[in-house]
């Protein structure tokens, strides 16, 4: 993050009570500051999350599906989210 930046991330919390799994989410950032401040926040949340550094990674992890959601950063090396999913 730079100098100044403020971060709020506000999720829901999973059901306590579930008898399935949580949501896998996968988090794509190529800067660790972020990446590891989402992935926390997710975490703490109850929800099971994987990271990856770049788009060749993300995409490789993605392919195999599971993911109930992605949060992928504007712009990141290798590839942006909005190339990889334009829709």
């Amino acid at each position: 993050m730079r100098k100044g930046t403020l971060a709020t991330l506000d999720v829901p919390r999973p059901v306590p009570e579930r008898t399935v799994p949580a949501p896998r989410i996968l988090v794509v950032d190529d800067e660790p500051r972020i990446r590891d401040f989402v992935s926390r926040a997710l975490t703490a949340a109850g929800y099971l999350v994987e990271v990856a550094c770049d788009g060749a990674s993300a995409m490789a992890r993605a392919a195999g599906g599971g993911f109930a959601l992605v949060v992928w950063t504007w712009s990141c090396r290798g590839s942006t989210g909005r190339r990889c999913w334009p829709s």
